[in-house]
């Protein structure tokens, strides 16, 4: 054993002798060990039920039928992500069903307006016996609109 150490010694010797009169490094020092696999950390089997600390309810801004759902209960989604499709049928209709009733206000604020029209040539002429009556006639279509305007806001809640 001590002649084989010694052997290496010179070996080493010779070997780094020749690297630095050639101007190289000597090899680099190696030490080599047996290989084994073995658990680093123990790991333990549980059952159970993994809850939440967080969770986030959410909602449509407005009501519908659900079309189609886009994920699954317990996927990870990222900010901004369609989580469901609205069905948008019956909003398309109560949109145009509000876009009629604007056209129908217009048209009521335009006859009030006329009649309104009717009242001050008739008042600007001297005709002051008819004025009354087509002023009472603009008054109250006008009266109307609003009642009508503001019944419509209280029902769909905006008012």
């Amino acid at each position: 054993m001590e002649r084989v150490k010694i052997v290496l010694a010179a070996v080493t010797a010779v070997l780094i002798s020749g690297a630095l009169a050639s101007g190289q490094q000597p090899p680099a020092k190696v030490i080599v060990a047996k290989v084994f696999e073995k658990e680093i950390v123990r790991t333990n089997q549980m059952v159970g039920i993994v809850d939440f600390d967080k969770q986030s309810g959410i909602s449509s801004e407005v009501s519908g039928l659900i079309e189609r759902v886009s994920i699954v209960e317990g996927t990870l989604v990222d900010k901004g992500a369609v989580l469901a499709k609205l069905n948008t049928d019956f909003i398309e209709k109560n949109i145009e069903i509000f876009a009629k009733q604007v056209e129908q206000v217009e048209i009521q604020i335009q006859t009030a307006e006329k009649d309104l029209n009717t009242a001050q040539v008739m008042l600007n002429s001297g005709v002051a016996h008819d004025t009354g009556h087509h002023l009472t006639l603009a008054l109250s279509k006008v009266t109307t609109i609003g009642q009508q305007s503001m019944s419509l806001l209280v029902e769909e809640g905006l008012l």
